[in-house]
């Protein structure tokens, strides 16, 4: 086990928060514990007894639930950019990546889509069925159903898929009902070339530049608006900017500066 091979280590980063968590009370070996999960309830439970340790947040967002963590660093999740296709001309479409879920709303997006008289792409899971069957039947279904026209519900799909999506749509859409930590898809999508129209939830402030690669709204009647100004948004921007944002360099360099500040 890990705590019967903790001598081999300077410093062991835990990435998996909940199974992570016990080895603080007993591993001698210098901890870190990147936290990948909301701060919900349950979570906090599980953390404060440890609250002392060394604690790694992916967004500032994502601490304001238990703002008294010993938080070590922030340091922002990141993507290879260049296995992503270089931005181009988009086509006439928009496009929703994520889980079918009450957090993720994509019923937001199908209305989104159906004010404007647009085509939609859904590419994401149903998959947490029984945590998920209520917003699914009440709300995901019957607004998928009343605008099959306009809206394509392609399931899960492989990544290569989801770069291509992304890469000629004229937006993402990310209408958010929950403080997301950090969404990957959002780099993902800019790291294509694609601007993202988002609910100002979480940590999307931090991972969007407003008005520059994309646009941070409130409700769907914004992201309405949103869409007939993303013209104004430079393609070419959205990718260079998660280059130096979200590069996996820099992501190595940060947790690597952290390590040595603990170990020293």
């Amino acid at each position: 086990t890990l705590a019967e091979r903790q001598n081999e280590f300077d410093i062991i980063n835990n990435h998996c928060l909940g199974a992570g968590i016990p080895l603080l009370g007993y591993v001698k070996t210098h901890i870190v514990s990147t936290i990948h999960e909301s701060l919900t309830k349950e979570a906090i439970q599980r953390i404060t007894p440890f609250k002392k340790g060394n604690f790694i947040s992916i967004s500032y967002a994502q601490r304001k639930p238990l703002l008294d963590l010993n938080y070590v660093a922030n340091i922002y999740n990141a993507i290879d950019v260049n296995s992503y296709p270089m931005p181009t001309k988009p086509e006439e479409y928009l496009v929703f990546v994520g889980r079918i879920s009450w957090q993720k709303a994509p019923h937001l997006a199908i209305l989104t889509a159906k004010k404007l008289g647009m085509k939609l792409f859904i590419l994401g899971k149903y998959k947490d069925k029984h945590l998920e069957s209520e917003y699914y039947h009440k709300y995901f279904l019957p607004t998928l159903l009343d605008n099959k026209k306009n809206v394509e519900w392609l399931d899960e799909v492989d990544e290569k898929t989801v770069q291509k999506y992304f890469n000629k749509a004229i937006a993402s859409l990310h209408p958010l009902a929950y403080s997301e930590s950090f969404g990957l898809t959002l780099i993902e999508a800019m790291a294509s070339g694609c601007p993202v129209i988002a609910f100002n939830r979480g940590s999307i402030p931090e991972i969007i530049e407003n008005n520059k690669t994309g646009f941070i709204v409130e409700d769907v009647k914004e992201m309405i608006k949103a869409v007939s100004k993303i013209g104004t948004i430079d393609r070419n921007y959205c990718r260079s900017y998660t280059e130096k944002k979200f590069n996996i360099p820099r992501m190595i360099d940060e947790y690597l500066d952290t390590y040595s500040k603990i170990l020293t």
